[in-house]
């Protein structure tokens, strides 16, 4: 009985796997979840000129971040230490990033499809 207080009271504290270990969200979470929404306002901010950045310069500073992030979110999914959701939303926001930021740079005629 005591057991299953106790069980009942850790699983209120933190996110556990099936087998009742405490998953922890480590750096590598975070950091995938960071780097996912960084390249959307960098990219208006060089569209709109709040940055003077040369734009190919710039789209590559931010295609290099949504590599990091699409990598280590897929380490964060794979990794048994790490908590899945935040590692999915971040694989999530990255590819929609990319979509978004694809579809604006095609549309506008700034790249050739």
């Amino acid at each position: 009985m005591e057991a299953d207080k106790t069980a009942l009271l850790n699983r209120k504290k933190g996110v556990f796997s099936m087998n009742g270990q405490m998953k922890k969200v480590r750096w590598l979470s975070y950091s995938a979840l960071v780097l996912s929404i960084l390249p959307i306002p960098l990219y208006m901010a060089v569209l709109y000129s709040v940055f003077n950045w040369d734009i190919d310069a710039a789209l590559f500073f931010i295609v290099t971040l949504m590599i990091l992030a699409f990598l280590l979110a897929l380490i964060g999914l794979f990794k048994k230490t790490e908590n899945k959701l935040i590692a999915a939303l971040a694989l999530v926001m990255t590819l929609s990033d990319g979509f978004f930021i694809g579809l604006i740079l095609i549309v506008s005629d700034m790249v050739q499809p």
